[in-house]
């Protein structure tokens, strides 16, 4: 698939909004592979091969660049819309990297703040030098940071010390038992509290029901909630 056009992949995207007062903001980009029997892959399934055999690196590049086409073409109807796109590790180890994404946004004719690249939380990072420096460069630069699955890794406020970023994600695994588990409240609470004293905006992920949105907007005060909702 990936030396044929990346023909079989295609990206779904999930809306991000204002958590007070529901506004469209951008969408995460959600990468999806639908095999030569026309069955639909679960990404958990192909990902970690892309990533192990390197394919990522080049299917990566073909993700930005759909990405930011169909956020030119949506910048249309909302102006201030971004879009949200997964990186690995790997990825930002690329050399090439870095200067395909600033030409791909000066290709479409889109500012930087049009893109948000998010990094697993999840992964144990080897060179924490290299990873800030690289952010360092791509946020001088207009590109947000946001740091994806916040609270799923080994050592999240390790990430949050070491890392700039501007955008943390709070992983659905701690919103999903909100509305009977005060625990996973209290954490939410709290993780946008430490968040925003440091200029650090707050993504809810995986918001689904009403209640649940209720709790995080009013009592958890979140800036921004993705989900099915």
């Amino acid at each position: 698939s990936v030396e044929n056009g990346c023909e079989g992949f295609s990206l779904f995207f999930q809306p991000q909004v204002e958590a007070t007062t529901q506004r469209l903001i951008g969408a995460e980009a959600l990468l999806r592979w639908r095999n030569p029997h026309g069955s639909m892959v679960a990404p958990m399934e192909f990902v970690p091969i892309l990533e192990e055999t390197k394919m990522i690196l080049p299917l990566g590049k073909w993700i930005i660049e759909e990405a930011l086409k169909i956020c030119r073409k949506w910048r249309e109807t909302v102006p201030d819309f971004h879009v949200s796109i997964n990186v690995s590790y790997a990825q930002l180890k690329d050399i090439t990297f870095f200067d395909f994404v600033f030409e791909t946004l000066e290709k479409l004719a889109l500012p930087p703040e049009a893109v948000t690249l998010e990094l697993t939380e999840s992964m144990i990072v080897s060179d924490w030098t290299f990873l800030h420096r690289r952010f360092t460069e791509f946020r001088d630069r207009g590109v947000r940071i946001a740091m994806d699955d916040f609270g799923t890794g080994y050592s999240s406020l390790a990430y949050l010390k070491n890392l700039p970023c501007d955008v943390v994600k709070v992983d659905r695994e701690f919103v999903r038992h909100i509305t009977d588990n005060d625990f996973d409240r209290q954490l939410v609470e709290y993780t946008v509290t430490l968040c925003h004293r440091v200029g650090i905006k707050v993504c809810i992920e995986g918001v689904e029901e009403a209640q649940v949105y209720d709790i995080v907007t009013k009592e958890c005060r979140a800036g921004f909630i993705q989900g099915y909702l």
